[in-house]
């Protein structure tokens, strides 16, 4: 089981790990590739929680739903352009420019939508990083940005 000092220790923590019965064979593995990787066991513990936090706190999905929610605002404003493009084009009957421009502003509303969301999305990448305090999650959380 793992001990630790105070869990609001900033600058230090202390741990210790016991693996017993079963879990000794892979505990026992895990220090064999550490080794051969020229890693300490220290080093290897703490890229193991690094990883786990980033897992566990669900700051690896929010990231990945800001990429994809951001492509999907990009595919509704590029699609709403080509709509109007098309609405403007000429020999095109007035139905079927109704039919783009009514099309063209339900992809207005679904850009709307998205933006919305990534607003949430990068709010919530910001205050989770701010409390895991991951290594890199706190400045690349800084570095994202919502399109107009």
């Amino acid at each position: 089981m793992a001990k630790s000092k105070s869990p609001r220790a900033a600058k230090s923590m202390r741990a210790e790990l016991t693996l017993d019965n079963g879990d000794a064979a892979w505990g026992q593995a895990a220090l064999r590739v550490a080794k051969e990787l020229g890693k300490s066991p220290n080093q290897m513990l703490t890229e193991a929680l690094r990883d786990w936090l980033w897992q566990a706190s669900g700051l690896k999905r929010l990231f990945e739903q800001v990429r994809e929610t951001g492509e999907q605002m990009t595919r509704a404003f590029q699609v709403e352009g080509m709509l109007v493009s098309l609405a403007k084009s000429g020999g095109v009957s007035l139905g079927a420019q109704s039919d783009y421009l009514k099309r063209a502003e339900q992809e207005r509303e679904q850009y709307t939508e998205h933006r919305k969301k990534l607003i949430r999305l990068v709010r919530d990448v910001r205050r989770v990083a701010g409390e895991t305090q991951l290594p890199g999650a706190v400045e690349a959380a800084a570095k994202l940005v919502v399109p107009e």
